[in-house]
């Protein structure tokens, strides 16, 4: 009676682990982690800015050929939408997605130096003093 490995398939099953590509998955220093917040949200940000400034043109662009009529032949566009029209609503689609993530880049900025100022924040001791000792005062 023979018997069958299956050393071929554990190895793929090994291998085809889930890589996360998360800031919130990976351990990381406080320092690293408010770096890669920072990058994320500055990229973004500059990916946001982008997208928007390009589906500005198109709105503007759009409206130009919808009003002036150019582009247009001799078919009519009554029942469907003129290239213009397309033109300016894909430009407002397209301005709405970069101000979402110019948007999402703030968030991770402000999370970057949250982070950074939070892990260098020290409560410093008195020099007279070799005990310290905090609390809340409760009035009833």
């Amino acid at each position: 009676m023979k018997v069958l490995s299956c050393n071929g398939l554990e190895n793929l099953s090994s291998t085809a682990q889930v890589i996360h590509d998360s800031v919130n998955s990976q351990k990381l220093a406080n320092s690293q982690l408010a770096e890669q917040y920072l990058r994320k949200g500055k990229s973004q940000k500059n990916g946001g800015t982008v997208t928007c400034i390009v589906g500005g043109a198109m709105v503007a662009s759009g409206l130009i050929v919808a009003v002036t009529g150019s582009g247009s032949d001799s078919r009519s566009y009554s029942n469907s939408m003129g290239p213009g029209t397309a033109l300016a609503v894909g430009g407002t689609v397209l301005f709405c997605t970069g101000l979402t993530i110019y948007l999402i880049g703030k968030k991770n900025e402000k999370k970057g130096k949250l982070v950074l100022s939070t892990s260098k924040t020290m409560i410093p001791l008195p020099q007279h003093s070799k005990n310290f000792s905090m609390g809340v005062a409760i009035d009833l």
